[in-house]
C-alpha cells in the first residue's frame, strides 16, 4: 500500500507533463524538474547527517555478559 502511495502521484502527474512542456518549454520544464531532484538530494543529505545510515544486515558484535 505504501509503495502504491509513493508511485501514484508520479503516475498521475506524468500525464500532465506534456501539457507543462507545451506551456513552459522543454528547457524550463527540465530546469524545474532538476530543481525538484536537487531538493530531494539535499533532504537526503540532511536526514543522513541527522540520523545516519544504519546497515541492519551488518553483523553485530556479541553481547557482553
Amino acid at each position: 500500500m505504501l509503495t502504491w502511495l509513493c508511485a501514484f502521484p508520479g503516475s498521475v502527474l506524468a500525464g500532465f507533463s506534456g501539457l507543462a512542456i507545451e506551456r513552459t518549454g522543454f528547457t524550463w520544464f527540465f530546469v524545474g524538474t532538476s530543481m525538484i531532484g536537487l531538493l530531494v538530494a539535499l533532504l537526503a543529505v540532511y536526514v543522513w547527517a541527522k540520523i545516519g545510515i544504519f546497515d541492519e544486515s551488518a553483523p553485530r558484535p556479541p553481547p557482553a555478559y
